[in-house]
């Protein structure tokens, strides 16, 4: 059987965002790991449902922590697995998708395994 599951991050608000008194629109129930969108509309909001959510107060690491590491023990273990990571440029999506590099790539070492210093 196949099993897709879907984490969705919202990124904080900008400085930029701040400045021109742009205020999120987006809601997130961790506990039901739902996000509410609020309309123009005062009256219109919609509602989707994701297997986990992180609010704008997540970190990367965290979100890296609950979601990617997990996976990468699964792929070690033999188990098939894919990450696809969706957003704005510069958003730190291989940042989410990679962690933080001492965890699992030793960056001293080239792609032929080699050492730099060689």
């Amino acid at each position: 059987p196949t099993t897709v599951q879907v984490a969705l991050r919202v990124r904080p608000i900008l400085q930029e965002e701040q400045k021109a008194e742009r205020f999120g629109c987006i809601r997130v129930d961790r506990e039901r790991s739902r996000v509410s969108l609020r309309t123009n509309n005062k009256d219109e909001t919609y509602h989707a449902d994701f297997d986990r959510v992180f609010d704008e107060k997540s970190s990367q690491e965290r979100v890296f922590e609950k979601v990617i590491a997990p996976l990468v023990s699964d792929f070690v273990a033999g188990r098939n697995c894919c990450v696809l990571v969706y957003g704005e440029k510069e958003s730190g999506k291989t940042y989410t998708m990679m962690g933080p590099s001492s965890i699992f790539i030793d960056e001293r070492k080239n792609y032929d395994g080699g050492d730099d210093d060689d």
